[in-house]
This record gives C-alpha cells, sequence and structure tokens, in this order.
C-alpha cells in the first residue's frame, strides 16, 4: 500500500514539472526570437524598358535592292596590275594598220600599255559594264551611267601614270571648280608634271587638226547650257589619221555601257561621240561639251 506524502510537497513538484515543461516548448521560439533565419531578398520589379525606334535602316538601291554594306571604294595603294606585253608582232600590226600612232609626251612603251589596260575595261552590256565599275569603284557603287571619272581614272593608275593612293570612288562626279574637286585633280595631276590645258570652244566646233588630243589626256567635258551631263574620260590612243579615240561610258537605248569609242576624226567633222554629244540639247542618251572641255596632260615625255 502506498503512503500518502505531503500536500505542500505535491504542489511543489509538480510546479516545477509545469515549469519545465513550458521552457521546453518556449526555447525553440526563444532561438528563433534570438536568431532569425535570413529571409532572401526579392529583386525589385525593373522598370519596363522602351522599345527602340531608333534602328539604322538597311541602305537599298534603286528598285529596293539592298545595298551591299561594303567599302564604297578600294584604296588602290597596291602595285598597278601586270599585263602580259603584247607580242611585237602584234604591235607591228597595230602600227602597219594605223591603229596606233606615237605622238604626244608619253613615250611608246606607255602608249602601248595604255591602249592595253583601256582594253580591260571594256563591257559591252550594261550588266557587264556595273560589273566592271564595282571592279573599280566597290560592291553596290558601280552604276554604268555614273562611273566615267572613276574608270578614267583607274586607266591612268594601272599604266603607273597617275598615283595608285588616289581612291577611285574619289571622282564620282567630281566637281573641279569646289575645294575638294581642284585638291584631288592637284594631287592626281601635280602642276610640276601635268599641264592643264582649257578648251571653251563648243566640242564639235573645235579645230581638231590644229588643237589635237593625245594619248593619256584626262578630259572633263562640260555640259553648258543645252546639256545633261558633264562627263570624264581618258584618251587611250590616236590612230594614224589622228582620230582619239577612248573606252569611257555612254548612254545607248538598251542602257550605258563601255566600250571603245570614236571621239573625233579632225578630218571628218561630224565622226564621232563628240557630234553625237552636241547633235542636239538636252538628248535623252545624253548630251555634253556645250561649254568646251578641261585636260590634264603629261609636261614631257614620261
Amino acid at each position: 500500500m502506498m503512503h500518502k506524502g505531503h500536500p505542500e510537497i505535491r504542489y511543489l513538484l509538480t510546479g516545477v514539472g509545469i515549469g519545465l515543461l513550458i521552457t521546453l516548448l518556449a526555447a525553440p521560439v526563444l532561438l528563433l526570437l534570438l536568431n532569425p533565419m535570413p529571409v532572401p531578398l526579392q529583386p525589385a520589379p525593373s522598370a519596363p524598358v522602351a522599345a527602340s525606334n531608333d534602328r539604322t535602316p538597311t541602305p537599298v538601291l534603286a528598285g529596293g535592292l539592298p545595298l551591299e554594306l561594303t567599302a564604297p571604294a578600294r584604296v588602290r595603294n597596291e602595285p598597278p596590275p601586270s599585263f602580259p606585253a603584247p607580242a611585237q608582232d602584234v604591235v607591228a600590226t597595230w602600227v602597219a594598220e594605223g591603229r596606233l600612232d606615237f605622238r604626244g609626251p608619253l613615250d611608246e612603251e606607255r602608249q602601248i600599255l595604255l591602249y592595253q589596260a583601256s582594253l580591260h575595261y571594256i563591257a559591252p552590256t550594261p550588266a557587264e559594264s556595273r560589273r566592271v565599275g564595282e571592279r573599280i569603284n566597290g560592291s553596290g557603287y558601280g552604276s554604268p551611267d555614273l562611273i566615267c571619272g572613276p574608270l578614267a581614272l583607274a586607266i591612268l593608275q594601272d599604266i603607273g601614270l597617275v598615283t595608285y593612293e588616289l581612291i577611285p570612288h574619289d571622282f564620282w562626279l567630281l566637281n573641279p571648280f569646289d575645294a575638294t574637286g581642284t585638291e584631288l585633280l592637284r594631287r592626281a595631276f601635280p602642276p610640276a608634271f601635268f599641264e592643264q590645258v582649257i578648251i571653251p570652244t563648243r566640242i564639235d566646233q573645235v579645230n581638231w587638226q590644229e588643237t589635237p588630243l593625245l594619248p593619256g589626256d584626262f578630259v572633263y567635258l562640260r555640259a553648258g547650257v543645252g546639256g545633261n551631263f558633264d562627263h570624264m574620260l581618258t584618251v587611250n590612243r590616236v590612230d594614224s589619221g589622228g582620230s582619239a579615240y577612248a573606252v569611257t561610258n555612254y548612254g545607248t537605248p538598251n542602257g550605258f555601257v563601255i566600250d571603245e569609242v570614236l571621239l573625233y576624226d579632225p578630218f571628218d567633222p561630224g565622226q564621232g561621240m563628240f557630234y553625237v554629244w552636241t547633235e542636239r540639247p538636252n538628248a535623252l542618251l545624253g548630251s555634253t561639251g556645250f561649254d568646251g572641255l578641261l585636260l590634264w596632260r603629261a609636261k614631257e615625255r614620261r
């Protein structure tokens, strides 16, 4: 049988037990309060980004074709191209046939090279002419109706008469009367080595027997009243009859092409492109030369 304990002792033991139980239950809460668990921070909502409307538009050519994003032209600072020298019998044939007549400041070797170099640019269809234009001027910049200046310069660069440090594209739509054009022409044709000649007479009225063009002449035709374009070309040869020729671009019913053309025959007025271009004002296929021409010519045999 069990003995009944003292009531005060029982109450004391009960209180101690309850206290221990409360302590055990409260301990985790106290630890959490004293050492709170880190709560990851939520990133602040970012401000909405406005859609950009400043995209650079892709350049396009006429007709909506994309323009290739390349440099407009190369710097022609590489050595001049090497053309295989024509056989002596070929040159002899050219001379015997009267195709080449050596005259003017350029020596015979350079006149042969000039003629040969110019023939590499002949492109008798508009599509071929555009490809040749881009070969000179850079992809997307070979329009055969505007290639006259770069083409005329490239021919002279190919024979070493003009520095290769010039960029053909800079002669695209060259204006010889503004500051930029004047400086470019001075660099291409330094006054120490080239002379400038001004012929103010309408080109179909010049006496070409007295004032002939010579191989290597860089010619700038002035449109004048009645003309609808200025034009540049290099005289690539003169034949035994004194007729002057150039490989240049010109308009045809099918479009612009690059080919060798007769400029004039001094003994047969009316023959050659100088008469075609002045036949009537503002012709659909082009009119120029009503205000004469400027030309740059080497001063001595080179």
